[in-house]
């Protein structure tokens, strides 16, 4: 049985050997200020969505999913098994990719069906949520125009930044922030492990 977790780990390791080279692969990053959790994100100069559909999960949820995945990700795959791909090829819009996992004699191996086009529902906006308040914060860096307040909640940060930042430098800003948030989560599960060890 191919399930969420046994795609995921052969995905990450399939996204690493391909070119370009993500500059970081992040899990169970929030999305649309929390309303899903995209299952791999592939950081490159621009992000890429991956959501998981095993074999004995509900495939048909991706419609549910899909509106908050559309404003946040400029490109988007949907990576399932073969029992739901008749069902995906009518029902997913035409925009995302879809990668087919498929178990092979030499272990877990992935198929393009079609690949991942421009996506024309991405919103600077929305894609902001997926970002921290400090990280937002720290957008103030980008232009002295961007004129937002430490008391600002993080939507109405994102609505200052957004029309003052153009496509490529949103892009910039979220894959900057996110490896930074990720690097300094690794550090700190660094240090705790390292202070257990000395215990």
């Amino acid at each position: 049985m191919l399930d969420d977790k046994t795609i995921r780990k052969a995905l990450i390791s399939f996204l690493e050997k391909k070119k370009p080279e993500p500059k970081l692969i992040v899990e169970e990053l929030g999305v649309h200020n929390g309303n899903v959790i995209a299952d791999v994100v592939a950081i490159y100069d621009s992000l890429h969505g991956f959501e998981i559909k095993g074999e004995s999960d509900s495939v048909s949820r991706i419609n549910k999913q899909s509106p908050y995945y559309n404003l946040s990700f400029p490109k988007l795959t949907l990576v399932t098994t073969h029992n739901h791909l008749d069902w995906v090829q009518k029902n997913l819009p035409e925009f995302w990719g879809i990668l087919v996992a498929i178990n092979t004699s030499d272990g877990l191996s992935f198929r393009y069906k079609r690949p991942a086009k421009y996506n024309p529902h991405f919103s600077k906006e929305i894609a902001l949520l997926m970002l921290w308040k400090e990280e937002l914060l720290s957008s103030r860096s980008y232009k002295d125009k961007i004129k937002i307040r430490d008391k600002d909640s993080r939507a109405e940060m994102a609505s200052k930044i957004a029309p003052q930042l153009n496509k490529e430098e949103i892009l910039r800003l979220l894959g900057t922030s996110i490896s930074s948030r990720m690097k300094s989560k690794a550090s700190r599960q660094y240090i705790l492990n390292a202070k257990k060890a000395s215990l």
